[in-house]
C-alpha cells in the first residue's frame, strides 16, 4: 500500500509538504519523486527523491537515495546522498554514501573506503 498525506510543514516555495507511506508487506519497483517526506516500511527496488526519506526498521532499499536527510532504521543497498544522514541501532547499509554530516546510533561501527575523486563520498558497510 502507498498513499500520501499532508503535513503542517511547509516547503521553501511556500506549497504544503507531504508523506509519502510504502507501508510494510508492499513491494514497489521505479522512481518516486516527491518535495515531501518518503517513509519506506516495505521493499522499494529503485530510486527516491525527496526533502526527507526515513526507512522504517521493516523497511528496505535497493537503488539510489537522495535527500536533505536521511533517517535509516532498516536496510539501504545502493548510493545515498545527503545533506544528513541517521543511522540507527537497527540499520543495516552497504553503499556509497555522499554527505556532509552523519550520525549513528550508539555501539554502531562502519568501515569506510575513500576514494580520490570525490573527498566525501564514502563506501560503508553498517550492521
Amino acid at each position: 500500500m502507498v498513499w500520501s498525506r499532508s503535513d503542517s510543514n511547509e516547503n521553501r516555495d511556500g506549497t504544503k509538504r507531504s508523506t509519502t507511506v510504502i507501508a510494510t508487506g508492499t513491494n514497489v519497483e521505479g522512481k518516486l519523486l516527491s518535495s515531501g517526506s518518503v517513509t519506506v516500511g516495505g521493499v522499494f527496488d529503485g530510486n527516491i527523491h525527496a526533502n526527507q526519506i526515513t526507512v522504517a526498521t521493516t523497511g528496505e532499499i535497493r537503488g539510489n537515495v537522495e535527500a536533505d536527510e536521511v533517517i535509516i532504521h532498516g536496510v539501504v543497498e545502493g548510493e545515498i546522498r545527503a545533506r544528513h544522514i541517521r543511522l540507527g541501532a537497527t540499520a543495516r547499509v552497504r553503499a556509497d554514501i555522499v554527505r556532509d554530516t552523519m550520525e549513528m546510533a550508539q555501539g554502531g561501527s562502519r568501515s569506510e573506503e575513500h576514494t580520490s575523486e570525490l573527498q566525501s563520498r564514502e563506501t560503508i558497510s553498517y550492521a
